[in-house]
């Protein structure tokens, strides 16, 4: 954990996921300085982090929270995604998590989107829309509004593609937006309200 407050000193370890495993995707109702426009508790995951896929030994479905309040302590298994997937990549809104794109090693890539919904998180991800481009290796953010996928790898081939998900019509595939300045995969991202970052 990195405090903000005071980030200069070394990270510190907090509670560890169920199992070891690599190429996870990560979201939160708290990510990119989303308001909350409710008191805490009133939502199952207000004040919790998501790890969602991964890979070790095989793809996984796996989906786990991670409550902030008490952050030294083991996530806990929650409903899984649908599909078992990896180097995926994850945001949301307060409400709900959205897990786009992954692959490797098979199949090679895909561009499904996955809904966690944090009030019932215990029930499997529902599939939202699509990503314009199946790929993996992608990098997301996004605001109150919209969601945004970034980059990513097809086939041995880095994309500059920007996709967005209009969180009003999640169920509609998203739409092409102004590509990055150079095709990259593995790539991440952060935000606030006004605008996302890739790198």
């Amino acid at each position: 954990r990195i405090d903000y407050s005071n980030d200069t000193p070394t990270a510190a370890a907090k509670g560890p996921l169920s199992v070891a495993r690599q190429y996870v995707a990560a979201t939160s109702s708290k990510s990119n300085a989303l308001p909350q426009t409710f008191s805490q508790g009133t939502v199952g995951s207000y004040g919790a982090g998501y790890w969602a896929g991964g890979y070790h030994p095989a793809m996984q479905s796996t989906v786990e929270r991670l409550d902030y309040a008490n952050d030294t302590g083991s996530t806990s298994t929650r409903g899984p995604l649908s599909y078992s997937i990896a180097v995926a990549a994850a945001t949301g809104t307060k409400d709900f998590g959205y897990v786009g794109g992954g692959g490797y090693p098979s199949p090679a890539q895909v561009s499904k989107v996955e809904r966690i919904n944090y009030s019932n998180d215990t029930s499997t991800t529902s599939a939202r829309g699509h990503l314009t481009v199946a790929r993996f290796g992608t990098a997301a953010t996004g605001n109150v509004n919209f969601g945004y996928w970034a980059g990513g790898d097809q086939s041995i081939n880095p994309k500059s593609f920007v996709d967005r998900l209009d969180y009003g019509s999640d169920t509609v595939n998203t739409v092409a937006k102004s590509p990055l300045t150079i095709a990259r995969a593995f790539l991440t991202a952060a935000g606030n309200n006004n605008y996302g970052y890739f790198a």
